[in-house]
């Protein structure tokens, strides 16, 4: 029996344990092209998406279960491609940076990454080391990145979250954005950074 006859065979409720296993670890949420690299056929795809087995999220995207938002991340990081890294608020989210759930999953896709046009996702082709899953941009990084969007009480905060709770240092923040050419709260960022490097301690005192 060939490949393509051996996937023909899966019961008609069910993914290859393997899969659904890679499914569980991405909430849910597995790309087409990592369907098919299991051996499932593009005949069984179709047949899986009658049954309900797997529901579109996008194009290429598919989850096997409830909705939730880091459903959503996973597949903007899968349709991102493989230098895809959630960032900005996003990551910050996932880092514990802030409570707030963005309304919008933000998504580095690097220089030559795909970019979709979708208000469920933020395609940014900018390069960015991820790490972690969903792999989101580092700590520090993700502090510099977002500060640029924040007012002057948002940037305190941020910073004092990621040095207090996460215990990143000030100085791997300094240097990160020392490595930035542009930055839109560069003055902002470096007194505050000097405050909490002083000893300040939360937002307030900030």
């Amino acid at each position: 029996m060939g490949p393509e006859e051996a996937t023909d065979v899966i019961p008609r409720t069910s993914l290859p344990d393997e899969l659904l296993a890679l499914a569980v670890r991405q909430a849910n949420v597995l790309s087409r092209a990592q369907v098919m690299g299991f051996g499932v056929s593009p005949r069984v795809i179709e047949r899986l998406l009658r049954d309900d087995v797997l529901r579109p999220i996008a194009r290429g995207v598919y989850s096997t279960g409830p909705t939730q938002w880091l459903q959503h991340a996973w597949a903007g990081v899968l349709l991102g491609g493989g230098s895809a890294v959630l960032g900005l608020s996003s990551a910050a989210f996932v880092q514990r940076l802030t409570s707030i759930q963005p309304p919008q999953v933000d998504v580095f896709v690097g220089t030559h990454g795909r970019v979709d046009r979708d208000p469920r996702w933020r395609f940014i082709r900018s390069d960015r080391l991820g790490s972690g899953e969903p792999p989101r941009t580092r700590p520090a990084q993700t502090v510099v990145d977002l500060s640029a969007e924040l007012d002057p009480d948002g940037v305190a905060a941020l910073v004092a979250t990621a040095v207090g709770q996460l215990r990143v240092s000030p100085r791997a923040i300094q240097q990160v954005l020392e490595g930035r050419a542009r930055h839109a709260r560069r003055q902002l960022l470096r007194r505050v950074l000097a405050d909490v490097a002083a000893g300040a301690e939360s937002a307030l005192e900030v």
